[in-house]
Parts: C-alpha cells; sequence; structure tokens
C-alpha cells in the first residue's frame, strides 16, 4: 500500500486491529500483536531529591532510601562529564560545589546500588 493516501484511520480496541481507509483502493487491515508494556512498580519521582534547582555556589542532594557508593555525576547539555564523585547517599542532605562551572542547564545523574535517576538543575 505504498502512496496510497489514507482518508481514515480507526482502532478497534477488542481486538487489536487498525483499519486504513482509502478512496478506491479499498479498506485495509492490520492487528497488533505484541504485549502491552507496563510498570510493575510506580517509580517513586521524590526518591532523589536536588535543591536548590537553580544553584549559584551549591547544590544539595538527598534521598528516602540510603545508598552506599553510589556515581554522582553532573554533565553539561553537550554531554560532557563535568563533575563525578562517588557518594554515600540518605535522606541527610549531601552537599556539591558547583562554583567552578559555568552558567547554564546541567544534568545531576545517581548511579547505582539500585538507583539510576537523573534530575536538572540551572547554574546561575
Amino acid at each position: 500500500m505504498t502512496n496510497v493516501p489514507v482518508y481514515d484511520l480507526d482502532l478497534r480496541t477488542a481486538d487489536n486491529t487498525v483499519l486504513a481507509t482509502t478512496h478506491g483502493r479499498g479498506l485495509f487491515t492490520g492487528k497488533f500483536t505484541a504485549d502491552t508494556a507496563s510498570i510493575t512498580a510506580p517509580l517513586d519521582e521524590n526518591q532523589l531529591k536536588v535543591f536548590p534547582t537553580q544553584a549559584t555556589s551549591e547544590i544539595f542532594i538527598s534521598t528516602k532510601l540510603n545508598y552506599n557508593n553510589a556515581d554522582v555525576t553532573i554533565f553539561n547539555l553537550n554531554g560532557q562529564q563535568v563533575y563525578q564523585q562517588k557518594k554515600s547517599l540518605s535522606s541527610s542532605r549531601q552537599r556539591i560545589d558547583v562554583s567552578g562551572l559555568s552558567t547554564g542547564l546541567y544534568l545531576l545523574k545517581v548511579h547505582g546500588n539500585g538507583i539510576d535517576q537523573t534530575v536538572k538543575f540551572v547554574k546561575e
């Protein structure tokens, strides 16, 4: 069905069938057979906290759970790593000095021991 304009698409959810209607070429059907993807455990978006999100000299990170020797990495928007250190994270806040970073948007990634999360912050 190459180069045939489709004027109407319908999805029949009862059997996951897609119906494509054309002018002069008829009705075409196709089925979705893949299983539905799902998340078994909800992601706790408050698992990693970074504050303030607009920093001048330092940021603080904390988590709801304890993570020993987690990799804390900061990337600029060019993908360059500008900071990397192993830290033990917990609900008590950990300080990171960002005074040496240029003004801009950064991504802070925490990885290891059951956590893999990225948070944005702005260096003013």
